[in-house]
């Protein structure tokens, strides 16, 4: 304030504050007094001359509220001791009255000031050991709390080797070759990869599941016989699972000869499934043997052993069971301390899915034994790798002939990724030295450029395939190198030895020595497991019959089938390759005509001819480059009577060596139909008999038989010319085995068109399979002579 309170001066609150003061300045609400004269109110505060202001710390917060006695005021920005609030951990404060409250199995106590915390369980931490890891978690109904260093026992964490750990959920996840199985808590990895395949289920006999099924057959023989009658299995002759002294891992396959009987003709059978891609394929055949007790006989060249193995099938076109016989079927020791392996291999069929592995007791012989059987295991064959190499051939020989030469000496053979050709021609003209890439190799082959080394010469890309030599009528002989240009022109850069250049005339001769690469081949194969290496061999034996001319097939008993080939009148090709096929046959009457042979229904080669007035006719031929599905039958050209003999009938066997087809193999063909031949209103088979190349002879002038599995090109054309002023249509169908997956049809309005349709397709096929053209037209018409109207093609896709 700027004036003096005078002594006594009394103010109001009012009139202080007219007077200039503030309410900072009071000391009670309604008067203030000055105590020291002659100072302002502000100055008597300020020095200290009036104590209003504490200069003492507040009193601690109190368990009871106070009003205090002190005569100076609390300053303004005092502080008492005391909790300022109080929160449960990550919860926002509580200020003012705050409580604590029990909880489940904690309990709060207060004895004056002093609150006490304890638990209701009997102790606060377990001395029982902790659960597994479980399945699923579980909260538990313990009352104690686990120690802060408890363990469980579980997986800690898994890695593949040389990997860091995993932690937390952590899957198995199938890769190429393995597959996953997971039944419950256990999980079975499984190759899938070719050769690690088993058709077998439990053939370790780890499982207690029993896969084997006993049988007897009648008749009884050392071998089982083709449609013979299965009756209840032999006791004598049984099968057990035995955990005493396995082979491999705990347990193996006990297969007992038991009281001291003839078992022949008795069977233990385990059946199994391929699939699609095994179908027409070799397969393996493994297990581990040991004789337990008594005596078992073993196998030799011209012994069977006490049991042998074969494989059998129920033949979908007939329903009759059908053996196969395996390449070896013969246990070969009677091993006693150590176990041996037994192997086979065979061949399954083009159109069944569903076999047995048979175990057959094939000696009379009484003894007992306990053979050990383990790790029994029915796969595909491994595939081989390396770098193919044929023998020189002559066929198929190259499409085009260079105009004035006439082609002297041919051979080619593959060599890897290449085709190595020596080849030479006479002149029958004067001409020159340059070729065409199609005069020298195999039709149905074409250049890889890309793999060709080039260099550039005169701006053009050649490449040097190989060397030449000629000589001329002066008897000068000429050297050099061949060159193959990028259009397919070939030239033989010669010169003597006194430097003349070649330049051909009539007589002269030139050969040539080149090797080029080509397309589809590679250097480095992987081979097909299409076919065995063994020998296939069959025996039939001749029944009494009447056959009609040209019509009836002729029937046998088969006695030997290695491969379960004979359907009764038909031999259904099992592997590829060139077959012999021997005929002694006897009749009640000296035949008019020859045998022929029927190959899928189509007259094939002569078979025999009998000599005049003999009722014997005696044959041989070879039937070459018959694919896995072959159908071949015997048909008289005379009406005959057979006469039932064991000592005529007909003989196969197969001659060639492997027929494997590569995985990556070119298969291709090209037929035309130049013959004029009609075709109806009704879709028909069109023949295409004359070929132009066909890689693995595979058509036989009107089906092409698959000669492997794979992925297809089918195209087919036909061409027509009409005279009709209606519409005409021309029907073409692509037909795979008896069922049409595509057709086409073409019109034509004009009288004077020529009317041509064209059908293709990609197609899957196997091994086996069947592919037909079928033609149809508005009436009867004919086919057109030209060959560039009626064709076909097919080639196998992705090699």
């Amino acid at each position: 304030m700027s004036r003096l309170l005078q002594g006594d001066d009394f103010k109001t609150k009012a009139e202080l504050i007219a007077a200039g003061g503030t309410e900072a300045q009071l000391l009670t609400d309604d008067k203030i007094y000055s105590v020291v004269k002659g100072k302002t109110l502000d100055t008597a505060l300020g020095d200290g001359s009036i104590p209003a202001l504490a200069m003492t710390p507040p009193a601690d917060i109190a368990d009871t509220p106070a009003v205090g006695v002190g005569i100076t005021a609390a300053r303004a920005d005092h502080v008492h001791e005391g909790v300022h609030s109080v929160a449960a951990d990550m919860n926002p404060e509580i200020y003012g009255d705050a409580k604590l409250l029990s909880g489940t199995r904690v309990t709060l106590t207060q004895s004056g000031k002093n609150i006490t915390v304890a638990t209701t369980a009997a102790n606060v931490t377990s001395t029982v050991t902790p659960s597994d890891v479980a399945t699923a978690p579980a909260i538990g109904v313990s009352v104690e709390a686990a120690r802060a260093d408890h363990a469980h026992e579980g997986l800690h964490s898994i890695a593949a080797n040389m990997n860091p750990e995993i932690y937390g959920d952590a899957k198995l996840i199938a890769g190429v070759g393995i597959s996953l199985e997971q039944v419950g808590s256990e999980i079975t990895l499984k190759s899938t990869a070719e050769g690690g395949i088993n058709f077998i289920e439990n053939g370790d006999a780890e499982d207690v599941t029993l896969i084997f099924t006993g049988r007897s057959l009648t008749p009884a023989g050392r071998v089982p016989v083709q449609g013979a009658t299965v009756a209840a299995a032999n006791a004598n002759f049984s099968i057990t699972r035995n955990t005493l002294v396995p082979l491999y891992k705990t347990a193996s396959w006990y297969l007992t000869k038991s009281g001291t009987v003839n078992t022949q003709g008795a069977e233990q059978v385990i059946p199994f499934t391929v699939q699609e891609a095994h179908m027409a394929k070799a397969i393996t055949i493994q297990l581990d043997y040991k004789v337990i007790s008594g005596i078992f006989t073993a196998g030799t060249r011209t012994t069977d052993s006490d049991v042998i193995v074969y494989i059998a099938y129920i033949d979908p076109a007939d329903s009759i069971r059908k053996y196969i016989e395996p390449s070896n079927i013969k246990f070969l020791g009677s091993p006693t301390t150590f176990g041996e392996r037994f192997q086979a291999s065979f061949q399954t069929t083009a159109t069944a899915t569903s076999y047995e592995l048979v175990f057959h007791s094939a000696t009379t012989v009484t003894a007992n034994f306990v053979l050990e059987l383990d790790n029994i295991s029915v796969g595909p064959s491994d595939y081989v790798y390396g770098t193919p190499v044929t023998d020189y051939a002559t066929t198929p020989v190259p499409a085009t002939t260079p105009a004035n030469r006439t082609r002297q000496g041919y051979q080619w053979r593959r060599v890897g990724d290449e085709i190595e050709v020596r080849i030479a021609f006479l002149y029958n003209a004067a001409s020159n030295f340059l070729f065409n890439i199609s005069d020298l190799i195999p039709a149905g082959f074409s250049v890889n450029y890309t793999k060709l080394g080039v260099y550039l010469a005169n701006g053009e890309s050649r490449g040097s395939i190989g060397t030449a030599n000629a000589q001329d009528t002066a008897v000068n002989v000429f050297n050099g190198i061949v060159s193959l240009e990028n259009n397919g022109v070939v030239l033989c850069n010669l010169v003597s030895n006194n430097a003349f250049q070649f330049a051909p005339s009539t007589n002269d001769a030139i050969a040539l020595h080149i090797r080029v690469p080509i397309n589809g081949l590679s250097s480095s194969v992987q081979t097909s497991d299409q076919t065995d290496t063994r020998i296939v061999s069959f025996f039939g034996q001749q029944v009494a019959q009447t056959l009609t001319a040209n019509v009836t097939n002729l029937n046998l008993t088969a006695l030997k089938d290695t491969h379960g080939a004979w359907t009764g009148n038909s031999y259904v090709v099992p592997v590829a390759g060139d077959y012999i096929f021997s005929l002694y046959m006897l009749t009640t009457a000296a035949p008019t005509g020859s045998w022929r042979f029927y190959r899928n229904g189509s007259p094939a080669k002569y078979a025999a001819q009998a000599v005049s007035g003999s009722v014997s006719q005696v044959g041989t031929q070879l039937l070459e480059n018959l694919v896995v599905g072959d159908v071949i039958q015997i048909r008289s050209e005379a009406a005959v009577t057979t006469v039932a003999s064991g000592a005529f009938g007909v003989s196969v066997s197969r001659v060639s060596g492997p027929s494997a087809i590569a995985a990556n193999e070119l298969v291709a063909l090209r037929y035309i139909n130049t013959a004029g031949n009609t075709i109806n209103a009704a879709p028909a088979t069109v023949s295409f008999l004359t070929r132009i190349f066909d890689t693995h002879g595979a058509f036989n002038g009107t089906t092409f038989t698959a000669p492997a599995s794979g992925t297809y090109e089918v195209k087919g054309a036909i061409g027509y010319s009409f005279s009709n002023a209606s519409v005409e249509v021309a029907v073409l169908n692509i037909v795979v085995n008896g069922t049409t997956i595509k057709s086409n049809r073409a019109f034509a309005f004009n009288a004077t068109d020529l009317l041509t349709s064209q059908a293709s397709d990609v197609v899957q096929l196997k091994a086996g399979d069947t592919v037909v053209v079928q033609a149809a037209g508005s009436g009867t018409r004919t086919l057109l002579t030209q060959p560039i109207y009626n064709v076909i093609s097919i080639t196998r896709q992705g090699f």
